[in-house]
């Protein structure tokens, strides 16, 4: 770490340095630090789509205000377009702080982007890295089954949430009420360990 430290002190625009220092705080319970950090860097370095994310997660981790949180995602979204799992994460954000709407919008931009196929494959995998939707137990109504793929409308939250048949140790019907959590992915919320009521 002070390596690190003495290195960020010489070259403070650089943003690998400033990135590996702040996350370094916040490893260590130092959010306060590894927030301030986060901001000078940003300051520093504005075009740091990375800092802004940074800063957004930091926010997020401390439970600070909403609306700053998602306008750091949204800052570092308009500065790396193509980088998906900001999407994801904002798209996330919003579904968890119950914006619904909001987060269907953000979720509907991903189509609309030209991805590599190495990208593509992000679309089904990468679900947002945050704990507190996976303690959340949600009730559900599946009702739509096509092939592989099915959807299954949180109850009363009234969004839809997809599910793959293969990940389900039941054969799913629709109009049946089932327990679940929910993560996100490319393709929006997804529903994770469904299982029947």
């Amino acid at each position: 770490f002070e390596r690190v430290r003495v290195a960020q002190a010489r070259k403070p625009s650089d943003v690998r340095l400033r990135e590996l220092h702040c996350k370094y705080l916040s490893e260590n319970g130092r959010f306060n630090e590894a927030l301030a950090a986060a901001e000078e860097g940003t300051s520093l370095a504005p075009n740091s789509w990375r800092l802004h994310r940074l800063q957004a997660r930091l926010m997020e981790r401390m439970g600070r205000n909403s609306e700053p949180i998602i306008e750091a995602y949204e800052r570092s979204i308009r500065l790396n377009r193509k980088h998906l799992p900001l999407y994801v994460d904002l798209g996330g954000y919003l579904f968890e702080q119950g914006e619904h709407k909001r987060a269907k919008d953000v979720f509907s931009r991903i189509k609309s982007i030209e991805f590599s196929s190495a990208a593509k494959n992000i679309v089904r995998r990468h679900v947002r890295d945050q704990k507190s939707w996976k303690k959340k137990i949600c009730s559900g109504r599946i009702e739509k089954i096509s092939g592989s793929l099915g959807y299954i409308t949180i109850i009363p939250d009234n969004f839809e949430a997809l599910f793959y048949r293969d990940e389900l140790a039941f054969d799913p019907l629709i109009g049946e009420i089932v327990s679940l959590t929910v993560g996100f992915t490319g393709k929006g919320p997804r529903a994770i360990s469904v299982r029947q009521n």
